[in-house]
């Protein structure tokens, strides 16, 4: 007969599997799906959260884990057992604020928004896109209003991010870190002219570009023919469906290099931290990354976009590999060259392919949107302005 632990995680599996489903229906939907399949997959979406949702924060999921916690040292912060009772305890008691109905209508509203922004971004009209980001936002007001909050209604969606951040935590630290970021900033860019980039500003056939992201990928110890696969998307992310199935994905601009080349390499490095878990965790609630760290996750993909892919090292052993798939373009390129190239710091409206010293003021400016956005002090319709006004200040 089982345990009460195994037959919690047992329980637990089956939430977990329906999570996976979810997954690879976004991920699908970001990638191969038809257009016209927008509304059948919200309704898909919203169905499998729903069964996951009422999994989760069933009477029997209760009973599973106050049975199970009795038989575990919780004193033992850093063991498997323990540290399932704890994340499961805390899940299961926000999950239970929220309604089945909810946990639903985000499904498919997120599922809606995702198609409407994509039309609005190859249109370049945000207008059109106010109406469904609007649902989503009061969707996720009500969230935050139902879970509680101490001090922050941002406090709610960063807990969903990183486990015990708060708002005000991250605003010190901010706080501290911008003037310093704006002021380096204005000192590289008088000297901008020193860095010519124009080898990273030719046209790149996009067949090369795939292949070369692969090949870039690979080298890091991604395994294409094994447990991952890349594709295409308008916004590259990273979804772990298993330890055996991570599926990695950039964007590919036909006349800038640095796009999917460094999108591969920071999302080849969020894959390889997915990877990292534990065989024996593999298919439980603790190989959930939501129920692990972001902030550590993060640091893995820009620890291989940048300490590693942005080092002096690494191109003078990755320009003889980048000139097999571009001859032409980089025939004349010398090492010191792509090295500078690739590093040069100036501001740019999009964060994906912002440069290691100005990214960091990209997550700054979009909290900084998002706290007025969630407290109604910014109307969504002016977020346009807000930004611009923003990013030149």
């Amino acid at each position: 007969m089982p345990t009460h632990l195994e037959a919690l995680k047992t329980h637990l599996a089956d939430v977990v599997n329906l999570g996976s489903i979810a997954s690879v229906l976004h991920w699908d939907q970001n990638t191969h799906m038809p257009v016209e399949g927008a509304s059948a997959r919200a309704a898909q979406q919203a169905t499998l959260q729903r069964l996951r949702h009422d999994l989760f924060v069933s009477d029997e999921t209760a009973r599973l884990l106050e049975s199970a916690a009795e038989q575990v040292d919780l004193e033992d912060f850093d063991s498997d057992d323990a540290s399932l009772i704890r994340n499961v305890r805390r899940d299961l008691e926000y999950a239970s604020r929220l309604p089945s109905e909810l946990v639903g209508e985000m499904a498919i509203s997120q599922a809606h928004a995702f198609e409407t922004w994509r039309r609005a971004r190859e249109a370049d009209d945000w207008c059109s896109f106010v109406p469904a980001m609007q649902r989503v936002l009061d969707l996720k007001l009500q969230e935050a209003e139902l879970r509680g909050y101490d001090e922050h209604i941002y406090d709610v969606f960063l807990e969903t991010w990183e486990r015990g951040l708060g708002t005000r935590e991250v605003q010190a630290l901010f706080d501290a870190e911008k003037p310093a970021l704006i002021e380096l900033v204005a000192a590289v860019a008088e000297h901008e002219d020193r860095v010519d980039d124009s080898v990273l500003h030719q046209p790149f056939d996009l067949e090369k570009q795939r292949a070369l992201s692969r090949f870039a990928s690979e080298a890091f110890g991604v395994s294409y023919d094994r447990w991952a696969h890349l594709g295409e998307v308008p916004h590259p992310f990273c979804s772990r469906i298993a330890g055996g199935d991570v599926r990695i994905t950039t964007r590919y601009s036909p006349d800038f290099f640095n796009p999917s080349f460094f999108a591969t390499l920071h999302e080849t490095g969020h894959g390889l931290h997915g990877r990292g878990f534990a065989p024996e965790l593999d298919g439980t609630y603790l190989a959930d990354l939501e129920a692990g760290s972001r902030a550590v996750a993060e640091s893995q993909s820009r620890t291989w976009e940048n300490q590693v892919g942005r080092s002096r090292e690494y191109w003078e052993w990755m320009l003889p590999e980048v000139r097999r798939f571009f001859p032409t373009q980089f025939a004349d390129t010398d090492v010191e060259t792509m090295y500078r190239a690739v590093n040069r710091a100036r501001p740019q409206f999009i964060r994906v392919e912002a440069d290691e010293l100005t990214y960091n003021l990209h997550i700054m400016l979009r909290m900084e949107l998002e706290l007025d956005m969630v407290t109604g002090a910014l109307p969504l319709q002016d977020v346009p302005d807000a930004w611009n006004e923003a990013f030149e200040t």
